[in-house]
């Protein structure tokens, strides 16, 4: 499990974080936002430990998505994505 967890952690490999990359996004005109938390965080569902939902929930975001993107859009969120990653 702990290579799944490095490879989705942006603390270990980026220097930004998540929230930091949506802020930056938002600056390129690109709407994102986190990915909902483990369903289980919820009041209304019982309590369950699922350390990889959890991980997901935190570290998640989700970007533009649709039928109707185009090629160049596509592109350009992805340079933007890799830009403020640095990579």
């Amino acid at each position: 499990m702990k290579k799944i967890f490095d490879s989705w952690d942006f603390k270990k490999q980026f220097k930004i974080t998540r929230d930091e990359l949506i802020v930056k996004l938002k600056e390129d005109m690109i709407d994102t936002r986190p990915a909902f938390p483990q369903i289980s965080q919820y009041p209304m569902w019982p309590t369950a430990i699922s350390p990889i939902a959890k991980h997901i929930g935190d570290n998640a975001i989700n970007l533009p998505s649709g039928h109707n993107l185009q090629e160049e859009q596509i592109e350009y969120i992805c340079n933007s994505i890799k830009t403020h990653l640095g990579v």
